[in-house]
């Protein structure tokens, strides 16, 4: 009788052990499983709620290809390969043809080298994308006056907000071009 209760004894004691070396881990793991399938538990956002909605303003998307390549001809401008520069953006355009910060890029660059109709080219496919894009309105209209075009100037002048911060600094242009 005695050997039947020690043996009862062990087998309980070792169905407990089972249970706890088998299906507890079996337990966590289904937990885990559970969670990668339905991509974990969302996290909860400790933000205070607006009552002015704002919609945030959304960054174009471009590939991959033509970020490397507009970054390129960034890193090519600082170190002053214009020429190189100039091909990045290049074909930072010719990977993403809405690409306006690499249009706006390249007229900067066709500007310093005094090539203002490529420049002009530049700046208004930049404002083309982006219409408050004012700071490449901005050197549209410099480029007309370094071409000495006020008509043309004075035309975009007026696509200009007068809130603008780029107003003020493009009149200034005009009372310099008087000046000489």
């Amino acid at each position: 009788m005695n050997k039947r209760l020690n043996a009862m004894n062990c087998l309980i004691k070792f169905s407990k052990n089972i249970i706890v070396l088998l299906i507890v881990p079996l337990l966590f793991c289904g937990t885990i499983f559970a969670e990668t399938i339905s991509g974990g538990i969302r996290k909860e956002y400790k933000q205070p709620i607006e009552k002015n909605i704002k919609i945030p303003y959304n960054e174009p998307q471009y590939s991959t290809a033509a970020i490397l390549a507009y970054n390129k001809g960034l890193e090519e401008y600082k170190l002053s390969n214009y020429d190189k520069a100039i091909e990045s953006f290049k074909l930072a355009i010719k990977q993403e043809s809405g690409f306006a910060d690499a249009y706006f890029n390249l007229g900067i660059l066709y500007e310093y080298f005094s090539n203002f109709d490529s420049a002009l080219i530049a700046f208004n496919r930049a404002y083309s994308i982006n219409k408050k894009d004012y700071e490449a309105l901005h050197y549209v209209i410099k480029c007309y006056l370094l071409k000495n075009d006020s008509v043309a100037a004075r035309y975009y002048l007026k696509k200009m907000p007068k809130d603008s911060e780029y107003y003020q600094i493009t009149k200034e242009l005009f009372s310099k071009k008087e000046a000489k």
